[in-house]
């Protein structure tokens, strides 16, 4: 039986965490380092890592379970439960798993590609190269690349790839996770980071936020920024018009 493959696994999940931790810091971990006690705001965040972590598990314990269970119906030809349990593991598979760990969230919007750090090329070039991989393991090779362009940020965040890791971070989310969320948040960390970026971060940003999450306020703010600042005059002249566009509609 092929097991259910989710965005990101429970394994997926703690490299995430840990590298949250890596870039913003867990409470806990604060303080036992430095002997100073943890802000707030380390706090929250250590208790979002924990948290996140306990659903990515559960998710993942869920499935089993289901499948296990299937497994036991099909071998003891019960096919009336089987199929319930069939049913029920196919819609899972409809679910969207969003990620609740945002590395590029945690890093704020203030970064800036300053160096050429020989590591995070390595890692760049890596991660480009598993992205561009085709044929029926390429959702799979994007993952990887995922996890390069996530551990990049995290670990050199001076890197001059800093702002374009973020956008194909954002494709990633868009295009294979359909955690469209979580793209949003990249595409805007890439213009934020870099607003020279030749990357279309601001449109792509904005016609998210319009037809997928129907956040009319926020696409407005990023079809603002596009019109303002994309490099492409196509870009700027569909920002322009949706501004307008949206104006009208009273927001």
């Amino acid at each position: 039986m092929k097991p259910i493959r989710y965005a990101l696994t429970a394994a997926g999940c703690c490299l995430l965490a840990a590298l949250v931790v890596l870039a913003f810091g867990r409470g806990e971990a604060a303080q036992d380092a430095s002997g100073t006690p943890p802000t707030a705001e380390q706090k929250l965040a250590g208790e979002e890592v924990g948290l996140s972590e306990q659903v990515t598990a559960a998710r993942e314990q869920y499935v089993a379970n289901l499948e296990k269970l299937l497994d036991l119906y099909v071998r003891t030809h019960n096919d009336f439960k089987a199929q319930m349990a069939k049913e029920e593991l196919d819609s899972l598979r409809k679910v969207v798993q969003h990620h609740y760990i945002i590395i590029a969230e945690s890093l704020g919007p203030d970064l800036k590609p300053l160096k050429n750090i020989p590591e995070a090329e390595k890692m760049f070039a890596d991660a480009r190269a598993l992205d561009a991989a085709v044929g029926d393991r390429a959702d799979e090779s994007r993952r990887k690349a995922l996890t390069l362009y996530n551990d990049l940020l995290a670990r050199h965040s001076e890197s001059m790839r800093i702002a374009d890791a973020a956008f194909y971070a954002g494709q990633i989310y868009e295009n294979t996770l359909k955690d469209y969320f979580s793209a949003i948040i990249y595409y805007q960390r890439a213009y934020q980071w870099d607003p020279q970026t030749a990357q279309p971060a601001r449109i792509y940003a904005a016609r998210l936020a319009y037809t997928r999450i129907k956040d009319m306020r926020r696409a407005k703010e990023f079809y603002q920024a596009a019109a303002t600042a994309d490099p492409n005059p196509a870009y700027r002249a569909e920002g322009k018009a949706m501004v307008d566009a949206l104006t009208a509609m009273g927001y």
